[in-house]
């Protein structure tokens, strides 16, 4: 519940907020470059305002940077989350990633890695096209693994999978 946190690919913010208010004594670094443009209301400004509104912008920064050469040193963090941002890279560039995540975590330190996963309830979600789109959760283990994780557990929701990885 305390220690320093890195949201990768935070979007419009929703997972810093979610791990600021639930981890009261925790820090949260909130990362992107901010270029999607299917993200509305994103970007610092947008994302302080919500961290103000619910009282935790004392222990958020934003930093515009890119997930595949993160600009922190090695064990820089006690935990990483990363929801639904890596699954939008190429796999070259998705493991690539994986392998900034694991160096600037400290030893022992914990991923929270959430990404679109096709399925059935995917593909009438959403269409057909969804399993070209994204890998398979056995890509998921295998590109964790490589970067050097350990997967704790993992589970699944309408479409999406998380892994829980040291």
């Amino acid at each position: 519940g305390a220690g320093r946190v890195l949201d990768i690919g935070c979007g419009a913010g929703r997972t810093t907020l979610m791990v600021a208010m639930a981890r009261p004594q925790a820090d949260v670094v909130a990362l992107d470059n901010f270029s999607a443009d299917y993200i509305s209301d994103h970007g610092a400004p947008h994302i302080m305002r919500n961290m103000v509104a619910a009282g935790v912008d004392r222990r958020v920064t934003i930093e515009k940077a890119d997930m595949l050469r993160l600009p922190f040193e090695r064990d820089a963090f006690d935990a990483a989350v990363s929801s639904y941002a890596i699954d939008h890279l190429t796999q070259p560039q998705v493991r690539a990633a994986l392998v900034e995540a694991r160096r600037v975590l400290r030893p022992g330190g914990e991923f929270l890695l959430m990404v679109i996963v096709p399925s059935a309830w995917s593909v009438v979600a959403y269409s057909p096209l969804i399993l070209a789109m994204f890998p398979r959760s056995r890509f998921w283990r295998h590109a964790l693994a490589a970067a050097g994780f350990d997967v704790a557990s993992e589970g699944w929701s309408r479409g999406a999978r998380w892994f829980l990885a040291r």
